[in-house]
């Protein structure tokens, strides 16, 4: 019974993780004032018995919502390992994650960036692949640099993960 409970609860996060992707491509150019592409990378930290970290990459898009004071961005993120790791049994170690955040940045030449969003997570390592849905966290400092932001940002990624990532928006 409780596969069947698993099993439901996993295809329910799928389907709402699914919709909400969906919505945001739909509705964001409605809403939209501007659209920021990000890319990052850095150092990621995987919860699992390893002996090195995988590196990774994420790629971002940016909508920002209209006539809010907030400066309210909702976001779309792909994180893939673009250098494994190694587990504790010396097989590649890897990563994945697929996010939806609501983000909010500062307005100014040097500002502070903070998000909140849901992502769907795969873990790869050890003989096994791990999955896992949660909360992510993010927070991140930038300078603004003509029409580019360069960005250091640390993400707490579902309980699974945590990211020191350097990037750059435009």
């Amino acid at each position: 019974m409780a596969t069947v409970a698993s099993r439901f609860t996993g295809m329910l996060a799928w389907l709402t993780a699914r919709c909400l992707g969906a919505l945001l491509l739909l509705a964001a150019p409605a809403v939209a004032a501007d659209e920021t592409f990000g890319i990052r990378t850095g150092y990621l930290s995987v919860d699992t018995d390893k002996r090195t970290n995988p590196t990774n990459l994420a790629l971002t898009l940016a909508y920002k919502i209209k006539n809010h004071a907030a400066n309210l961005r909702l976001e779309a993120e792909i994180n893939r390992s673009i250098s494994a790791g190694k587990d504790a049994a010396g097989d590649d170690l890897e990563f994945e994650s697929n996010g939806v955040f609501l983000v909010t940045k500062t307005n100014h030449s040097m500002f502070l960036k903070y998000r909140a969003g849901w992502v769907r997570t795969r873990i790869i390592g050890n003989g096994s692949t791990r999955r896992d849905d949660g909360l992510a966290l993010g927070i991140g400092f930038g300078v603004v640099s003509g029409d580019a932001r360069l960005l250091i940002e640390f993400n707490q990624i579902a309980d699974e993960a945590s990211s020191l990532t350097f990037g750059l928006e435009f």
